[in-house]
């Protein structure tokens, strides 16, 4: 039965109307007055008439979804665009983007000048309450991470008298967020959270250091809060360099850092107060688009765009203890959360290299581990190893004594690389590597110090050997936990020995023994970071890509640029003979020619820094002026030649290729121009070096014919 229209009805009239096994459906109802209509929970209504269930459909054209609270997603939601997005911030409306969680060093690199502009950040400011008037011990320099002499060139000295020499207290009324004493200031070009800091002194001037502080912050530079305050902090002269650590329970986000010394140890009867380094270590704080709009057209299709190569992170952050990302920070600043930052000591940051660089003599980092027994680890870096004895990667605790397996050392010696437990080692075949180049290394151990060990050269496991006197006993590490990177630490004597000559990076120390594929993945992370890989897509700049990368416009390359130059005239006599350093293919002697001819000088040579397209020039002006008795041809051949083997071959015989060259005749003793250019790859470690050779010589024996030289130039481009 049905009736239609919207007008008609179906009477009952004293009667009852019953439905067996079935329902009464109605979109609304109406009793007498009141109206009745259907009402449902989110839920159910999620769940109904929608091709996929629990999602919620808007057909609303004007509001879909209106919240007057916050809209929070999970780690593992994820919002899906297939349509406009418009977003019109009103006037009080804003977007929010979360900063990163991972901890940074502030200043991020050292300061140098009261206004500094680090890049990739902003600019950074130092302000004190007071200097000395000798033009040194400025304040910025607290923040300059230069912990050498000339100290004065590194520390912060307040004006004397500051403090009383009687009870320690300030005495020239210098104030800042409602604490007496001399203040130090760093201003931000963003906000952060301050999770910890650290403070050094130079150790002879350990009678001048804070003894009382606070730490203070705002975002005003008017309203001031407390975030950390120490008393008494007991400093001594316990080292070149004396370094104090503290953690902070602090959650609030600050543009302002101060640092309020409110008293001097009154037992060194001080007036001024001095130290070289205040450090501050947290995450940057949000970033608003505020009172603006963003607004994505019709369709937004965005490849996988990542710092990393596809199916590359960082592996088991959680695990990790220690971090020192150096493509970041300029000194040992652990990123893990951890807290375990490391101390320089002699060694120094080289930026252009984004990695710490030894000498070979008293350069190390020494940090704390947390690790003691038969511990469980991982450790991952990158580094370059030139000492001709033992170079020592890094090394956790112990001493060598006579106790077996009582520290873990890591150290290449001669042909081999050896992963130590003292007396009970794992060695590989060090020609697995870039010998003088950068390599990536890990070793992992599991617990079981017989066949527990692995070593990875550039992400490839390799066959090692178990060595030694007491090979297979257990690792037990002792309850000093300091671990040392670039050299090896004698605790009982007290000494360091085994220092590496070369460069270490992006140091990585792990509570567990990592998998092969995770070794893989820190390998593929590279070492320098900060790029960008774009997967599976053209990129087209002003046009259509008709490539991977098509560029309608100019591109700028950041270069490299040298030159060797002598305007003064240069010469070699007949009678200086010639240096027997090189005899080409055909038993021809040639040397490389020098800014002071045969006084010697700087030689005309070029040590290729990184891979690129090198372009060299040569010109100069040059004649003969002494002619071969009885010979009527006097010429001088001038080569560039490329060596690959960091100029090896130069000393022995030129086989180095041949990219460059000119022949000159001086037989009627005039002037003539010499000019020789070359374009192509080079590879980091390549050396190139302008050749001279007369017609006239024999090796082992004397030069014919003299010759000048002036205004000889060799300049180039690295691109």
């Amino acid at each position: 039965m049905s009736v239609n229209g919207s007008n008609n009805f179906l009477n009952i009239e004293d009667a009852n109307l019953r439905v067996r096994n079935g329902s009464v459906h109605a979109q609304g109802m109406t009793i007498g007055g009141a109206i009745v209509s259907a009402s449902h929970g989110l839920q159910s209504v999620s769940d109904t008439s929608n091709t996929t269930s629990n999602t919620l459909q808007f057909t609303n054209a004007t509001t879909a979804f209106k919240a007057t609270s916050n809209l929070e997603l999970t780690s593992a939601s994820k919002i899906v665009v297939e349509s406009n997005v418009l977003m019109d911030f009103k006037t009080l409306g804003q977007i929010e983007f979360p900063g990163s969680t991972v901890e940074q060093e502030y200043p991020p690199r050292g300061l140098t000048g009261y206004e500094t502009l680090v890049e990739g950040h902003g600019v950074f400011c130092a302000y004190a309450s007071s200097e000395v008037a000798t033009g040194s011990y400025h304040s910025y320099q607290v923040f300059n991470k230069i912990q050498a002499a000339p100290w004065s060139d590194s520390t912060w000295n307040t004006h004397n008298p500051s403090y009383s020499t009687s009870t320690g207290l300030p005495t020239r009324g210098a104030e800042l967020g409602g604490h007496d004493g001399e203040w130090l200031k760093l201003q931000l070009p963003y906000r952060i959270k301050v999770n910890s800091y650290q403070i050094q002194i130079y150790g002879p001037y350990y009678d001048y250091a804070p003894d009382s502080w606070v730490i203070i912050g705002s975002n005003d530079n008017n309203n001031w809060e407390t975030i950390d305050s120490i008393s008494g902090s007991g400093f001594t002269n316990s080292g070149t360099v004396v370094t104090k650590n503290y953690t902070v329970n602090n959650t609030n986000y600050y543009k302002y850092l101060a640092l309020v010394c409110t008293k001097l140890d009154p037992q060194y009867s001080r007036a001024e107060l001095n130290f070289s380094e205040l450090r501050f270590f947290g995450t940057p704080g949000p970033t608003t688009l505020d009172k603006g709009s963003l607004t994505l057209g019709r369709s937004l299709d965005v490849p996988r765009v990542s710092r990393y190569d596809v199916d590359t992170e960082t592996p088991r952050p959680e695990k990790l203890l220690v971090d020192f990302d150096t493509t970041v920070n300029s000194s040992p600043t652990d990123i893990s959360g951890k807290g375990n930052h490391g101390t320089l000591v002699g060694a120094t940051y080289s930026p252009a290299d984004k990695a710490f660089t030894f000498n070979g003599t008293d350069q190390y980092i020494k940090f704390d581990t947390g690790l003691t027994g038969n511990a469980i680890f991982s450790v991952s870096m990158w580094f370059i190893s030139t000492g001709a004895g033992v170079d020592t990667l890094f090394q956790i605790n112990g001493d060598y004594t006579a106790t077996s397996g009582e520290l873990a050392w890591l150290y290449k010696s001669g042909n081999e690389l050896f992963f130590d437990f003292h007396n009970n080692n794992l060695k590989v075949d060090y020609s697995l590597f870039n010998n003088n180049g950068w390599n990536h290394v890990v070793v992992t151990f599991d617990g079981n110090a017989t066949t527990g060990r692995c070593i990875y050269a550039n992400g490839v496991k390799l066959t090692g050997t178990l060595d030694g006197s007491s090979s297979g006993t257990a690792l037990s590490l002792t309850n000093n936990t300091q671990a040392i990177i670039g050299a090896f630490h004698r605790t009982s004597q007290n000494d360091y020995i085994h220092e590496i000559v070369g460069k270490i990076s992006n140091f990585k120390l792990y509570d567990v023994a990592l998998e092969p594929s995770e070794v893989q993945k820190l390998y593929r992370l590279g070492r320098t970071g900060r790029s960008m890989v774009i997967s599976d897509t053209a990129v087209g700049i002003g046009k259509v890509p008709e490539a991977q990368l098509d560029v309608r416009g100019t591109i700028s390359f950041t270069e490299d640029s040298f030159e060797i130059y002598k305007e003064q005239g240069a010469s070699w006599a007949a009678s200086a003979g010639f240096p027997n350093q090189a005899t080409n293919p055909y038993g021809e002697a040639q040397w490389i020619w020098r800014t002071d001819g045969q006084s010697g000088g700087t030689d005309f040579k070029y040590i290729v820094p990184r891979n690129g397209i090198l372009m060299v020039n040569v010109t100069m002006i040059h004649r003969i002026t002494q002619f071969r008795t009885n010979s009527s041809n006097h010429a001088t051949y001038w080569c560039l030649r490329k060596s690959t083997d960091d100029g090896s071959s130069w000393g022995t015989s030129l086989t180095a290729e041949l990219i460059g060259h000119r022949w000159v005749s001086g037989s009627d003793q005039e002037w003539h121009p010499v000019c020789i250019s070359y374009t192509g790859r080079v590879n980091r470690g390549d050396q190139i070096a302008l050749f001279v050779q007369t017609n006239y010589n024999q090796v082992g024996s004397t030069l014919y014919g003299a010759m000048n030289v002036e205004g000889c130039r060799m300049n180039g481009i690295l691109i």
